[in-house]
């Protein structure tokens, strides 16, 4: 381990590297995945951060899905920071098909849920519905700083309408 505890699958994680070079990596040294660096990242959530494709985070839960229930030092998993850095519905998928209880997990920095970084992060429809397929009473849960809800947090944060309404759907 190099650079603040990390492998080279961290650092390819981290800096976008293609499919086929973490699927070398993956082939090497497959327990690579279950480090954490020193800030209790493993490569799936620094892939579910710097917008890996879902190839890449499809390899990673390959090699070790109950990597998707890994925290790191703030208490998020790979799907709070795939909700709060944009993924695409295909990772945020991926990630609650080997763990769908994912969405009821909060995190220490504010108590939010994968659906509450979702509404605050502007996330489409597709992933604020797939958020609520599976856990539609996380529409009413609130965070302990301000008491928000995720509604709340899209409404704030300009969310379409279509997200909104399907936030009151379940309501």
């Amino acid at each position: 381990m190099w650079d603040n505890d990390r492998t080279p699958l961290h650092l390819a994680c981290d800096h976008g590297a293609p499919l086929g070079v973490v699927a070398a990596l993956l082939r090497v040294w497959p327990d690579a995945a279950k480090e954490k660096d020193r800030r209790g990242y493993t490569p799936l959530h620094l892939a579910c951060c710097f917008g890996a494709p879902l190839g890449v985070v499809a390899a990673l839960l390959r090699v070790w899905p109950d990597g998707a229930k890994e925290k790191n030092d703030n208490d998020r998993t790979p799907l709070h920071l795939a909700c709060d850095h944009g993924a695409p519905l295909g990772v945020v998928a991926a990630l609650l098909r080997v763990w769908p209880d994912g969405a009821k997990e909060k995190d220490f920095i504010n108590d939010y849920m994968p659906l509450h970084l979702a509404c605050h992060d502007g996330a489409p429809l597709g992933v604020v519905a797939a958020l609520l397929r599976v856990w539609p009473d996380g529409a009413k849960e609130k965070d302990f700083i301000n008491d928000y809800m995720p509604l709340h947090l899209a409404c704030h944060d300009g969310a379409p309408l279509g997200v909104v309404a399907a936030l009151l759907r379940v309501w």
